[in-house]
């Protein structure tokens, strides 16, 4: 009994142990970064079921705000070179 605990040190569980954290931080950050409404991970394991609507419409607004802006900046730079 004693010649695994010996074998494995705590070095050896606090590397494990990051590992399998990191592997649940990429699962979470995959699924927040994804557009989709149903995600599945770990082959159904995981089942994570979204409502994006709502995220579609601000990505919507934003890039018809950026649009606006670099329109403007155009315009500004057209004025400049007309003066």
């Amino acid at each position: 009994m004693t010649e695994w605990y010996s074998t494995f040190d705590a070095v050896f569980f606090t590397g494990i142990a990051t590992m399998v954290f990191t592997c649940f931080a990429i699962i979470i950050k995959t699924a927040l970064a994804s557009k989709c409404d149903n995600l599945n991970l770990c082959c159904g394991c995981i089942k994570i079921h979204r409502r994006v609507e709502l995220e579609n419409s601000i990505d919507a607004n934003e890039q018809r705000e950026n649009v606006k802006s670099e329109l403007l900046k155009e315009e500004n730079l057209e004025n400049k070179n007309v003066v």
